[in-house]
């Protein structure tokens, strides 16, 4: 089975090894989750993370560097001249279609990440006996849900609903109703507006959620990575220090490069860490 994940992990996409992805949510849970919890365990897990998530990951980025790129494109055209004319009279004329596929793409984007995040819990990484990630990750509210599990007989994974407690507030919640604003309010994002001024025209992002559109879409990006890794990494680490104590401990590098298969989340046995920038994981 070793050699069969491999081959998928070299030939599923190129584009998922040279931006990281594959390196991040699948390399690096292959060699925590082997280390610590099993690897047939973890295998298993990862065969459905392979199957469910990594090609929805491989669009949402797909989705997101062509909005940065779309963004650049069309600031630079208008700049130069490709999409905007002035004319005598001092009539103008501006070429609005590439920003039309940006804001199609953007909101796109935003539908794409909720089937991320749903994609994730569907995977069902997480999932064992006596905790389905499904009962949370589809609340706005999980104060009275995460009270309830923490008096349960072993809340072993109350650091995981912390976890998606925090996610909620800082992007989960928003992401979720921008969402539903698009899918079923006719929501749509606002033109970019034309600068002339004394040394030319421009274009200026428009606003999303109050904050600029490029600015915002990475936000959702990175966090929503962030939030997968991170549940990810800890599900292993909490079951690799119940399997070990005192001698296994998670790890977390902020020196971390993933196309250099250098990875954020590593063990330490014994308490000796592989680097000298990691810090142990407070599950926090």
């Amino acid at each position: 089975m070793e050699g069969n994940l491999r081959i998928h992990v070299e030939y599923d996409t190129l584009t998922g090894m040279e931006q990281g992805l594959w390196p991040r949510f699948y390399l690096q849970m292959l060699q925590l989750g082997q280390l610590t919890i099993g690897k047939i365990d973890i295998e298993e897990r990862l065969e459905r993370i392979r199957t469910v998530l990594m090609p929805k990951l491989e669009q949402l980025h797909q989705s997101y560097a062509a909005i940065l790129q779309g963004i650049q494109e069309y600031q630079s055209g208008v700049v130069s001249g490709k999409y905007f004319h002035g004319r005598a009279g001092g009539s103008t004329q501006l070429d609005r279609s590439p920003e039309l596929a940006v804001r199609n793409e953007a909101e796109k984007f935003i539908i794409q990440a909720k089937l991320v995040y749903v994609a994730f819990v569907n995977s069902e990484f997480l999932d064992e006996p006596g905790f389905l990630l499904k009962t949370y990750a589809l609340r706005q509210k999980l104060t009275d849900l995460i009270a309830q599990y923490s008096k349960s007989k072993d809340p072993k994974y109350l650091p995981l609903l912390h976890v998606l407690e925090k996610a909620n507030a800082l992007f989960l919640n928003d992401l979720t109703n921008l969402r539903g604003d698009i899918e079923h309010q006719s929501f749509s994002i606002e033109k970019f507006e034309l600068v002339i001024g004394d040394t030319g025209a421009t274009v200026r992002e428009p606003l999303l959620q109050g904050v600029m559109l490029s600015e915002r879409i990475t936000f959702f990006y990175e966090h929503l990575l962030q939030f997968i890794e991170k549940m990810m990494a800890y599900f292993i680490g909490i079951n690799a220090e119940r399997a070990i104590p005192g001698m296994t401990q998670l790890f977390v590098d902020d020196e971390f490069n993933y196309q250099q298969q250098r990875y954020k989340y590593t063990f330490t046995f014994g308490g000796v860490p592989w680097s000298m920038t990691a810090r142990r994981c407070l599950y926090d």
